[in-house]
């Protein structure tokens, strides 16, 4: 054992993992259920998707977190276990049978000090490789977490690390910011140059989907690969691709050596997608196409739009015209589903939607001044990246490959 380093059964105090809840019991109004898609990559929380359950459904003790709690994520696909996420304030909410309530003892170490450690070993491949296999699940359970060493400087020297760490996060956040804020431009620029499509105020003619959309096509999904190979793999979406209304190629799973592709299906630059199935909140969200690398396929659950006539609609318009509050509300009350199962739209309802026409000249010059925000969007995107790079430096500085904190970052 390294001469600076402990068990962590040492600091740890309590550990529990959360409950299980089937979908069946979901409810619109209830205790927030944290599930593993609700702690990110980057060790923080998102509440963009939630679901939630009926507060009895939560065992004793096991509906509130309190600040400084750590949420482990036990078990997940192989290269997302082992994320963990820091509660900042205390809240009511319950956490899944995926999830690792874990609570230390901070007189000897700072959650957040423990959380960035989390994230460094999980960067490192240590849980993925560590962890307990089956078919498309891999599980690191808290007793094993319990045997590992953990480098545990004195506080003060804690908390410099925290605070370098912190304000190189920082820079990260802020690089994302711009990038969003240069995302509302353009919902911002829809609405003054058309209106709101929930009264459509300047009278905009319309005609349904199914009157200027020449096909719905939606493609397979075999069963396929968690791990990505590489950039020459055939791929197929993941709905994640397309949930949060702009394109992520990245979310995809690789299609086996042994299933053949579907050229037909293939995504293409300029590709209009649409999620028919998913939570009530992320049913109907819709992605423009800006870039691919090829080589991805649609899932069947991803809708593509092929236009009929561009001289008529213009597909960043219709992109942006589908984004909007008004037309993603309209989408949602297209879909229906049995009690406890996800939302779907059918294609035979999402012809009936209705979608405004103002004359394609303007049109043509929003989707033109789009076009020059998503060339600003890329550069920042790039900025992004740069930064993420920087921290992931320094938090490799921190926390050394031997398990000790060696490095001064």
């Amino acid at each position: 054992m390294n001469k600076s380093a402990v068990l962590l059964d040492e600091i740890i105090i309590s550990d529990e993992s959360g409950f299980a809840c089937s979908k069946t019991k979901l409810v619109e109004n209830g205790l927030v259920h944290l599930r593993p898609f609700n702690v990110t990559n980057d060790g923080h929380l998102s509440f963009e998707q939630l679901y939630r359950v009926p507060p009895g459904e939560a065992p004793n003790g096991k509906g509130i977190l309190e600040k400084g709690d750590i949420l482990f994520n036990n078990t997940n696909s192989t290269e997302l276990v082992g994320k963990a996420a820091l509660i900042s304030q205390r809240m009511e909410a319950g956490f899944s049978n995926h999830l690792t309530r874990i609570r230390v003892d901070e007189t000897r170490v700072l959650p957040q000090f423990m959380v960035y450690w989390l994230r460094r070993t999980r960067d490192s491949g240590y849980f993925s490789a560590h962890a307990t296999q089956w078919v498309s699940q891999a599980a690191f359970k808290s007793s094993e977490l319990r045997h590992l060493e953990m480098p545990i400087p004195p506080l003060d020297e804690q908390r410099r690390i925290v605070d370098i760490l912190s304000r190189a996060e920082g820079i990260v956040r802020l690089r994302r910011e711009a990038e969003k804020k240069a995302a509302e431009i353009i919902r911002a620029l829809f609405l003054d140059m058309f209106g709101d499509p929930a009264t459509n105020p300047r009278g905009w003619p319309a005609k349904k989907v199914g009157d200027v959309v020449s096909s719905i096509d939606s493609g397979h999904s075999p069963k396929c690969n968690d791990r990505q190979k590489n950039e020459h793999e055939w791929g197929v979406l993941r709905l994640s691709a397309v949930t949060m209304c702009e394109y992520l190629e990245s979310e995809h799973k690789t299609l086996p050596d042994e299933i053949d592709y579907d050229p037909t299906i293939e995504v293409q630059q300029g590709d209009l997608l649409l999620s028919r199935k998913n939570t009530y909140d992320l049913v109907g969200a819709c992605a423009y196409v800006w870039k691919t690398r090829g080589k991805m396929l649609l899932p069947d659950l991803i809708f593509r739009l092929q236009i009929y006539d561009k001289q008529v609609l213009n597909p960043i318009y219709l992109w942006s015209l589908l984004t909007t509050e008004a037309k993603r509300a309209s989408l949602k009350k297209l879909a229906n589903g049995s009690a406890g199962s996800m939302p779907n739209i059918s294609k035979q309802r999402l012809r009936t939607l209705n979608i405004e026409l103002p004359p394609i000249e303007m049109q043509l010059s929003f989707a033109k001044t789009v076009e020059q925000i998503q060339s600003v969007r890329v550069q920042q995107k790039a900025a992004i990246q740069k930064a993420e790079a920087a921290f992931d430096a320094l938090l490799a500085r921190a926390f050394n490959s031997d398990g000790s904190n060696g490095g001064r970052p």
